[in-house]
């Protein structure tokens, strides 16, 4: 039977869709999968098009589709249910979700492909220059026992474990090449696009034109043409971030997660929250794909699922080389000289470094001069006038600045408080380290890597290529450093002070300092000459920073998942996080605490936020511990219908496996 109405959704926090009737003209065109331009309130609007039916709704009154955007459907049955799926799980709208499946806007897809290119200049390009190394023994194991589930077809989840340097992307690029032999398209997750730019540069000059790179910094035009070439099968293997999950390759049959354990994969800020990792995971599931997820790091709950065999673990556990793991000095810091955060085993080092023309990367997760002012007369800390934080300073432009909303205020020379003139900066960030470096060796080239100076469209790659170049012998930066950095002449690592990250209220804290310090001693002697990485603390002997030290991940996962066991923390239960956020801190309370009620069972909370105002909004938040994911969104949803008057004018967000509790 011919259908004369179609269900649209919209890319707004509604969870229903709407019916429309379709025209005469338009009864052979519409189908499922379709953009359409509609009318909706008051202006028209894009929708899509998720479900066809030959009646219409009781006592409904007709509207028509307008216009078909694509004259081909652009969403199969499996992503149809890949975007059903991560709307219910994600606690968001299912035409939220489709928006990620498009390069946005109305630019029409048709049904002509274009030509293909035929001249052997042109076909080079396709194929790219560069040839498969000789893999190592332990490379080769991998290559072929992920070759033989490719082969099979089977639904599967690689857990690629290996120390850095140890050549992942090597094993990526083998396998691509397989499956782009079985006539198979490749989608590669990488956590930021212009930190990874080595993996981009590799998988190009294996592979050439049939690269497309798939990210949000594109502009629009080019967003538009890297996802024409995807959708028209000019290009077979996509690399992005998060979102290049959505893209719409043709036969696709291998999906790999690069650094799976980056919390960048994590959408946290806007709907829908969602994890890039589990999204793939969930899509290879859906499709019947092989997923590797590799890094030197995983997130705990990979390798859980790998130790419970949910994931196949394989291993590289030696770099390509054979090269030695960098050796790691921990330098105590208690009781030590107040005058420098520079401890004398770490500038001895670098001066010895420079003397030999090697290069530095000297790391401190905290941008910024120093994270806090303070008035040493009365105590004041000058914070944000939107946010609960405390302003950070940044010299080079004189200005504290809020890095949660962005609000900025010249420093004055007297307290506001009490108008006295003993302002201090206190804290460590990279600009004082950079300040510090220059003063200690004058003659050096410093240069710093942090959002700050890399504001500037293709300012990382400027600064990553003049290390490549040996233009810079120290580079001083966040954790952008720890990320993808594969330069033969950096030969000492030096951590400040490694303590900072474990002093959050974050369960999460001794997981992300151990990652954090591996990743980044792993940027050190990746070429002929052996690494060092000294790494400067307080707390010596916590189990993070020792296991990091030994670059044992191993023996920090027996250490981690004790803890997680004991107090009932992901990976051993699902988090689902609840944060109510409203103008009034009085009614964000009270609606916090009767949801809680409603809820009763399984809650930790409610309580402030930790950033308990952000943005002029309070903040409170509550959480669930389950095992019963399912039953345990329909609670939520259903306390929330109840208690929907005492909402109303809050924001509820809801973060299904939510990565920073803050």
């Amino acid at each position: 039977m011919q259908s004369s109405f179609c269900e649209i959704v919209f890319n707004r926090p509604l969870n229903k869709s709407f019916t429309y009737s379709i025209p005469p003209h338009l009864k052979d065109s519409v189908k499922v999968g379709q953009r359409v331009r509609v009318s909706f309130g008051k202006s028209d609007a894009l929708g899509y098009v998720v479900a066809l039916s030959p009646v219409p709704p009781t006592q409904w009154k007709s509207k028509d589709i307008k216009e078909i955007i694509d004259e081909i459907p652009l969403l199969d049955s499996e992503m149809l249910k890949l975007a059903r799926w991560m709307s219910d799980y994600y606690f968001c709208s299912l035409g939220e979700v489709l928006s990620l499946f498009f390069p946005g806007g109305w630019r029409k897809v048709g049904k002509t492909r274009p030509q293909r290119l035929k001249e052997k200049k042109a076909d080079i390009l396709r194929r790219g220059s560069s040839q498969p190394f000789l893999p190592t023994r332990d490379q080769d194991k991998c290559i072929k026992r992920i070759s033989r589930a490719l082969d099979k077809k089977e639904k599967k989840v690689f857990l690629l474990h290996g120390v850095t340097a140890s050549g992942k992307t090597e094993v990526y690029l083998q396998l691509a090449a397989r499956v782009r032999a079985m006539g198979g398209g490749v989608i590669v997750l990488v956590p930021e696009i212009v930190l990874t730019h080595e993996i981009v540069r590799a998988f190009q000059a294996r592979f050439g034109m049939d690269v497309a790179i798939w990210h949000s910094k594109l502009g629009k035009g080019k967003r538009y043409e890297e996802w024409l070439k995807i959708i028209k099968g000019e290009a077979h293997i996509v690399i992005g971030p998060r979102s290049a999950i959505f893209s719409p390759v043709e036969n696709l049959r291998l999906i790999i997660v690069d650094e799976e354990h980056e919390n960048s994969y994590k959408q946290s800020e806007t709907s829908p929250r969602y994890h890039g990792r589990d999204v793939a995971i969930m899509r290879a599931h859906i499709s019947h794909l092989v997923t590797i997820l590799g890094s030197a790091t995983p997130s705990l709950e990979s390798y859980y699922h790998a130790v419970n065999k949910k994931y196949e673990l394989i291993e590289l556990p030696t770099r390509v080389d054979a090269s030695p793991l960098p050796e790691v000095k921990i330098v105590d810091l208690r009781g030590a000289s107040k005058e420098s955060f520079f401890s004398q085993e770490l500038k001895d080092s670098i001066e010895e470094k420079l003397l030999n023309k090697e290069q530095i990367i000297l790391f401190i997760n905290r941008r910024g001069f120093s994270y806090f002012i303070l008035c040493q007369a009365c105590g004041h800390v000058m914070k944000c006038r939107n946010c609960e934080v405390s302003l950070t300073y940044h010299r080079k432009r004189d200005l504290g600045e809020c890095h949660y909303c962005g609000y900025k205020e010249k420093i004055a020379l007297r307290c506001p408080a009490c108008k006295n003139e003993a302002l201090r900066f206190m804290g460590i960030g990279t600009e004082k380290v950079e300040d510090e470096i220059r003063n200690l060796f004058p003659e050096a080239r410093v240069r710093r890597l942090d959002s700050d100076v890399t504001r500037k469209k293709d300012t990382i790659v400027k600064i990553l290529e003049d290390l490549r170049r040996r233009r810079i012998d120290i580079l001083v930066g966040t954790q952008m450093t720890a990320k993808g950095l594969d330069f033969p002449y950096v030969t000492l690592v030096g951590v400040i002070l490694a303590d900072g990250g474990l002093n959050v209220p974050d369960f999460r804290a001794g997981e992300r300092t151990f990652q954090l310090l591996t990743q980044v001693a792993g940027r050190s002697g990746r070429g002929s000459q052996a690494g060092r990485c000294i790494i400067q603390t307080y707390n010596p002997l916590h189990y993070s920073i020792a296991t990091a030290a030994r670059q044992s991940y191993s023996d920090f996962f027996k250490e981690e998942i004790k803890f997680r066991e004991e107090l009932y923390y992901p990976p051993v239960c699902r988090f689902i996080r609840v944060v109510i956020r409203g103008h009034a801190e009085v009614k964000v309370r009270g609606a916090a605490e009767r949801l809680v009620r409603t809820i009763k069972e399984g809650v930790i909370g409610p309580s402030p936020a930790p950033l308990s105002r952000l943005k002029g909004k309070y903040r409170w938040q509550f959480c669930m511990k389950t095992k019963d994911v399912n039953r345990s969104r329909k609670v939520i949803r259903d306390a929330i219908e109840k208690e929907s008057l005492a909402l109303k004018g809050l924001d509820i967000i809801i973060d299904a496996d939510p990565i920073d509790m803050m």
